[in-house]
């Protein structure tokens, strides 16, 4: 996770601040206009992730409660075996099961939410460049291929966010 994680944070950091500066240099009402959403995407992020972290943990615990007790269930089946309890073991089985099951679905809900809500705010911030744009080609302020720039500027941008919210 640190080597992985330090190469991400700055691949991200380097490609990020080269587009962003040629995203201003470009236009620099469009680039602010692009970039908010990102701040906000970020925030929005930090303080999902300590509620992901939390989730995370419950998981983690849930399948650790499921492991020992398979692990405590095999070192002892004599014994079970010997005073009749499969039925008690099998049933507290399937209990851990369904929690560790219910722990799983709850933090890839909580993922995927992520995963949504970076789409929306990337799509959102394209509609904002290409409308916003689109009004400024058709002012002559920019051409059809700077707005194209602009755009492939911006998606350029979309991995390092994402590998930053990933990296949180």
């Amino acid at each position: 996770c640190f080597a992985h994680g330090v190469l991400m944070f700055f691949d991200a950091l380097i490609i990020c601040t080269m587009a962003t500066y040629k995203m201003i240099m470009m236009h620099p009402i469009l680039a602010i206009l692009s970039l908010i959403p990102i701040v906000v995407f970020f925030f929005c992020s930090l303080i999902i992730k300590k509620y992901m972290s939390l989730k995370w943990r419950e998981r983690q615990e849930a399948f650790s409660n499921l492991s020992d007790h398979t692990q405590e269930t095999f070192a002892g089946i004599a014994v079970i075996k010997a005073y009749v309890k499969e039925g008690y073991e099998l049933l507290i089985f399937k209990r851990l099961c369904k929690d560790n099951e219910k722990k799983n679905v709850e933090y890839v809900k909580l993922s995927q939410m992520l995963s949504i809500m970076l789409l929306l705010f990337t799509e959102t911030i394209t509609c904002i460049i290409i409308g916003y744009g689109g009004y400024l080609v058709h002012e002559n302020f920019l051409n059809a291929g700077q707005l194209v720039e602009f755009i492939g500027y911006f998606t350029s941008m979309i991995w390092p966010v994402t590998a930053i919210g990933e990296l949180i």
